[in-house]
């Protein structure tokens, strides 16, 4: 059994994306979770992407918010679903992933930790 490796709490997000390459292609997305590591993401179109490939992340929700990204993981069924690693951002990039998800943390706590 393999043993959870992550560093940082993931919290669902239901958020548009755009995975491209550098070469400039580029895919719509879906982002499924988030932590300041990395991301799941699932895209609807056939696509050939590998563990190790290194790609561009530009979130569209409440921030918009740019990050190169590794692979590393994909699973295909009726969609293609991606695990990312961040690996680059800008410090305002990174301030506004902070950001989004201290508010989606501070969503998901229960009323009776506010009273």
């Amino acid at each position: 059994m393999s043993q959870e490796r992550r560093y940082y709490t993931r919290y669902s997000l239901r958020c548009d994306c755009i995975l491209a390459y550098e070469s400039g292609i580029k895919f719509n997305a879906e982002i499924l979770d988030i932590s300041a590591e990395g991301a799941k993401i699932r895209i609807d179109t056939e696509i050939f992407i590998n563990p190790g490939d290194i790609v561009y992340l530009s979130i569209k929700c409440k921030y918009k918010i740019k990050i190169k990204a590794q692979v590393r993981w994909v699973k295909k069924d009726k969609f293609t679903e991606v695990g990312l690693k961040f690996i680059e951002m800008s410090m305002q990039d990174r301030e506004s992933l902070s950001q989004l998800i201290s508010e989606i943390a501070m969503a998901n706590i229960s009323e009776i930790y506010l009273s």
